[in-house]
């Protein structure tokens, strides 16, 4: 196939084909209208006053790109990259492009590359090609030792930098805790350039693309500021299958290189998120992910993925017939269509969930984030309002866009938070998602002003705990709690199959007398078993209550119990509670006064 182009026709790869040329590069535009082109045109241009690296041959040893020994990998989805072999790749290009001249393939803008420009097209020109035109293999197969099968798949625009792309993957390892030797898929390093007919042909899910995702932990979506990604259906594509997978375990990251550097937002929490107390991972989760460019936000929650663009026309009518489930794949997609609406709807509510704290600290309309937000059908949901000035109205926000038919998984942080009041509780209660399979809420209030959340606002949260609650953790420190807010707690997860329970009611007004009514109420499912009854009015009534009821507990496996600043002070008074409890495998007790403590 023949591509006309400015300067009249040139021919295309032997082998290639537009289709397998824009299925491998999965985008076909660069960002602005004078350097937008066809992504067959960019990867084929040959400028002829600049002879490129396949005309002059390769003058570079493959030990200039990081190389190892070389090998053959026979299933192009073992073929990921690390992040070693890519700062490798990124070294040769600060070595070699200025002083060879490179330029750039762009046939609208042919101008002189810098290092940190170089993009896939241009990589791909100058030094994918020309480096394994000998061997006719992948990039991969030229510089690794064997097969490297991927942890993570990426999804990408070629027209991101290369130096750009990598740093953005570099912050995704790093905040995933990943090492450098973990490989990430990637098309252009992972296809044999020269026989692309036979790693992308056929129907979308026989493809490398395809069969790499089954191999993956995860998808990392790498977005240029543009977000061009968005709005080639290839990735849509991509994004389809990582959002819609039976395997609820597979993850969907975002990252992009943004002015105050790499930054992403991820599926849950990373483990850079882990690095304090439990209490504290919504707080870092958020603030790790509060740099990422509102621009990006705003634009991700409007795309309407299903007029992306491919530059084959089969490949569109492909893709968007599998997307809506049609019998012919051929034929003319449906303009509009539910299973459309659901996609737009889950990459939205991301992006919403992502940038709600933000938005709502720049007092931004949260009509549009809550609208997307209720339809993402998000199985779990993370929001940190943190130090907000008013809590009350967040919550009121909030209330009204859970996805209550799909959410499973529930995480607030509203520490310190003004204005959360019984009433907030109250409308929360109302609003939990009869699904929901673990509630986190951190109500923790410290400072001089005191609480507005009391026994009765409890006490309605309580009595609204969905049936079906595996995990229930509640921060109140600092609540104007008593004895009453732990007897509705007990009345309530009698009924429940709670695996987890994490209760922090640290200096409040709580005695033993609510204490030992729920702990006497402890469902024998219980496994995992936290209270922070610090500066409380507990005493060897309530040791002795918990040693006897967690004595007969079989499931119990780990118990912590905090009771600092209270009339258990010493090892004495615990002797009880370890001696009863030699069936769990972990068991934390903190005890003294204020200034010190025992762990026993």
């Amino acid at each position: 196939r023949r591509l006309s182009l400015h300067e009249g026709a040139v021919a295309p790869v032997p082998g290639v084909g537009s289709r397998a040329v824009d299925r491998n590069m999965g985008s076909g535009c660069s960002g602005t209208k004078k350097s937008c082109h066809d992504p067959a045109e960019a990867f084929l241009v040959k400028a002829a006053s600049q002879p490129d690296n396949l005309t002059k041959g390769w003058a570079h040893s493959a030990t200039e790109l990081g190389a190892g020994k070389g090998c053959l990998i026979e299933k192009t989805e073992e073929r990921g990259i690390t992040l070693n072999q890519l700062g490798a790749l990124v070294a040769f290009l600060h070595q070699h492009c200025v002083a060879e001249g490179w330029v750039s393939t762009n046939p609208s803008n042919p101008c002189a590359l810098l290092p940190d420009k170089v993009n896939l097209y241009d990589g791909t020109h100058w030094v994918i090609k020309p480096a394994t035109q000998a061997r006719q293999t992948s990039y991969v197969e030229l510089i690794a030792d064997g097969k490297q099968p991927p942890a993570w798949f990426v999804s990408h625009f070629w027209g991101e930098a290369i130096a750009a792309f990598t740093k953005c993957l570099e912050q995704h390892a790093a905040d995933r805790q990943l090492s450098r030797d973990s490989p990430y898929w990637v098309c252009a390093y992972a296809n044999n350039q020269w026989k692309l007919g036979n790693e992308v042909g056929g129907k979308p899910c026989e493809t490398s693309f395809f069969k790499a995702m089954g191999l993956a932990k995860g998808t990392v979506s790498v977005l240029d500021l543009q977000g061009w990604c968005y709005t080639r259906v290839w990735c849509v594509y991509e994004i389809w299958v990582s959002l819609h997978r039976s395997d609820a375990s597979y993850l969907y990251d975002v990252y992009t290189l943004s002015d105050s550097g790499p930054v992403g937002i991820t599926d849950g929490f990373a483990l850079a998120d882990m690095q304090r107390e439990a209490t504290f991972f919504n707080e870092d989760k958020t603030r790790r992910e509060s740099k990422f460019p509102m621009s990006l936000i705003h634009g991700a929650m409007n795309i309407r993925l299903e007029t992306s663009k491919a530059s084959v026309e089969a490949d569109r009518r492909q893709i968007l017939n599998d997307i809506s489930g049609s019998e012919d794949l051929f034929a003319e997609p449906p303009s509009q269509h539910e299973a459309y609406d659901a996609l737009n709807g889950r990459l939205a509510g991301r992006f919403a969930a992502a940038g709600w704290r933000n938005a709502v600290d720049a007092n931004e309309d949260m009509a549009s984030f809550a609208q997307h937000l209720q339809a993402s059908h998000l199985t779990s949901l993370s929001l940190c309002y943190d130090g907000c000035r008013d809590g009350g109205l967040c919550m009121d926000h909030l209330t009204k866009a859970l996805p209550s038919e799909t959410l499973e998984h529930l995480d607030l942080d509203f520490c310190q938070c003004k204005e959360i009041s019984d009433e907030s509780l109250a409308a929360l209660s109302m609003s939990l998602p009869a699904g929901l399979k673990s509630l986190c809420l951190n109500i923790n209030k410290w400072d001089p002003e005191g609480s507005d959340v009391s026994d009765t606002g409890l006490s309605v949260l309580a009595e609204s705990l969905p049936l079906g609650l595996a995990k229930l953790t509640l921060y109140c420190s600092g609540c104007k709690l008593s004895d009453v807010a732990c007897t509705s707690l007990a009345s309530r997860i009698r009924n429940l199959k709670l695996g987890r329970l994490h209760l922090d009611v640290e200096d409040t007004k709580v005695t033993d007398k609510g204490v030992v009514a729920l702990v006497e109420a402890l469902p024998d499912s219980l496994n995992h078993l936290d209270l922070c009854l610090n500066k409380t009015g507990v005493s060897q009534q309530f040791v002795e209550s918990l040693a006897a009821r967690a004595g007969v507990m079989q499931s119990l496996e780990c118990l912590e119990v905090e009771v600092i600043g209270t009339n258990i002070s010493d090892g004495d008074n615990l002797k009880v509670l370890r001696e009863g409890l030699q069936h769990c495998k972990e068991v934390s007790v903190l005890a003294g006064d204020d200034d010190s403590s025992d762990d026993s």
